[in-house]
């Protein structure tokens, strides 16, 4: 994997990981063998400033040497500085040409390779897109309550989608081209809006502004076009993430049915967190398509083998060569 700092005159586009933390990622072992050979790859790590110890003393050198400094964050109201700090950092290196954040507790799905072929020359971003209702809920508490009204994008742009996303070159130069209008948006909301608007601001900014520029074409909709329906996620989620009020047409249970099962939500809700993982139900999920990364796998998860089912696997033993195996090649 290259250091996100180095330079070089002639080298190919790179895919930048953008870590978003509480203060520790977990699976670093399965992350660091991973994008190990990666040559095309820059990692970028931010942790909340509450953090106990921002050094990472535990973890291996590539991440350490990926930190930046940390700005304010608040889980669960407002990830907005982190996620701008990040880009603003990735942003900075001319070869990165996807931004893809990840949280402390994923997994890739995809071999690195498949990833890259994947986003490298993809010109859209790739968000799990809110149904509809949710958007108009939270975006029309802003309306409502801002005393900067004018500031509030037309109703025609809103979205709400999940943070954890993909977003190409151009729509980070757009992004960081206006991040007066992003800070102004997320501040308002955060401020007269919050939890009130069952949504956060980081689920809203980003995509309501790419998509009032960009319009419905700027977004992949690997798993389904946009507004598709009024009461599943459209768009492409890359990152798996499951609700156990999910429909049989989310696509998280529509192409990944095995992994998609309720009684596997063994781990605490909500969303659905993993301890104990069936071989089956993680090459389900390694094979659907559209999905590179999967979010709430514990730090002592454990596979557990077809073969054997008395049997356990730690995830950071098991979860790479299921994963070379597999070949993911989607169905």
């Amino acid at each position: 994997m290259l250091d996100p700092w180095a330079k070089s005159a002639k080298a190919p586009p790179k895919i930048a990981f953008l870590f978003l933390t509480k203060g520790k990622i977990l699976h670093t072992d399965v992350w660091e063998r991973y994008l190990a050979d990666a040559e095309s790859a820059s990692v970028y790590v931010h942790s909340m400033p509450t953090a106990l110890d921002h050094t990472f003393p535990d973890l291996p050198p590539v991440f350490r040497r990926a930190l930046i400094p940390s700005v304010q964050t608040e889980y669960l109201k407002n990830l907005m500085h982190g996620m701008v700090q990040l880009l603003l950092y990735a942003h900075a290196d001319a070869r990165n040409a996807q931004f893809v954040f990840v949280s402390e507790n994923s997994l890739p799905v995809k071999p690195f390779e498949h990833v890259y072929r994947e986003l490298v020359n993809d010109t859209t971003s790739r968000f799990c897109i809110s149904p509809g209702g949710q958007a108009r809920t939270a975006w029309g508490g802003l309306l409502k309550h801002s005393p900067h009204p004018e500031r509030v994008p037309n109703s025609t742009a809103w979205l709400k989608a999940e943070l954890w996303s993909s977003l190409s070159r151009a729509h980070v130069d757009h992004l960081v081209a206006n991040l007066d209008q992003v800070l102004h948006l997320a501040r308002d909301y955060a401020l007269h809006v919050g939890t009130r608007g069952l949504a956060a601001a980081d689920e809203l900014v980003l995509p309501t502004v790419l998509h009032q520029r960009f319009g419905n074409a700027g977004f992949n909709t690997c798993h389904g076009g946009m507004y598709q329906s009024a009461s599943v996620a459209t768009g492409c989620c890359i990152t798996y993430t499951f609700w156990p009020d999910y429909s049989e047409q989310h696509p998280q249970r529509a192409f990944a049915p095995l992994f998609g099962d309720k009684s596997r939500c063994d781990g605490g809700c909500c969303p659905c967190k993993y301890r104990k993982l069936p071989e089956g139900a993680v090459r389900d999920l390694i094979r659907a398509p559209g999905f590179f990364f999967v979010r709430k796998i514990d730090a002592a998860s454990v596979i557990i083998p077809e073969s054997n089912p008395k049997a356990t696997v730690p995830v950071a033993a098991g979860w790479l060569p299921l994963l070379e195996a597999s070949g993911a090649t989607p169905r």
